[in-house]
């Protein structure tokens, strides 16, 4: 899944209990403007991560958040994070994407869709947010997540 970069700053964030969820949120809103992304791009990233993190907790018990600005000779930098845990991994990709299905229960079908469950929305939110999302299964089992943002310039930052 991730790239080769030919350079890269890393961030490494470990997912172990709730106020994580809320430090790789932060943390990653910070790399995000370090790296040169508009507020808003800064915020989508950090909702995704958050996303990721609160799915680590929830699905895979602990995992970890590895964040890169990828910076290669043939295309434009981009940020990248790689979520992956300690879980089962999933089921089945397309239904974990799919709005409204959480936990193995499609919602719009569930009398009581919010007893105790998510919204079902995370997956789908992250990909709305990024511009690539790829799910797998990592070495160990466990679920791997991989998504890309890549930097855009505002018009008024490459005119001279």
């Amino acid at each position: 899944m991730p790239v080769a970069p030919s350079s890269a700053a890393e961030l490494r964030i470990p997912i172990v209990q709730g106020v994580d969820v809320i430090s790789a949120q932060i943390k990653i809103r910070r790399f995000a403007r370090d790296a040169g992304f508009d507020p808003r791009d800064q915020w989508r990233i950090a909702i995704a991560v958050s996303e990721a993190a609160t799915n680590i907790l929830k699905f895979g018990e602990r995992g970890e958040i590895i964040v890169r600005f990828v910076v290669t000779g043939d295309g434009d930098p981009f940020l990248e994070f790689v979520a992956h845990d300690e879980g089962q991994g999933f089921t089945s990709v397309e239904e974990a994407l799919r709005d409204r299905f959480t936990e193995g229960v499609d919602l719009d079908r569930e009398l009581y869709p919010y007893r105790g469950r998510g919204l079902g929305l995370g997956l789908g939110a992250i990909a709305r947010m990024m511009d690539v999302l790829e799910i797998g299964r990592g070495e160990d089992q466990g679920a791997v997540v991989c998504a890309r943002k890549w930097l855009r310039r505002s018009p008024s930052a490459t005119r001279r």
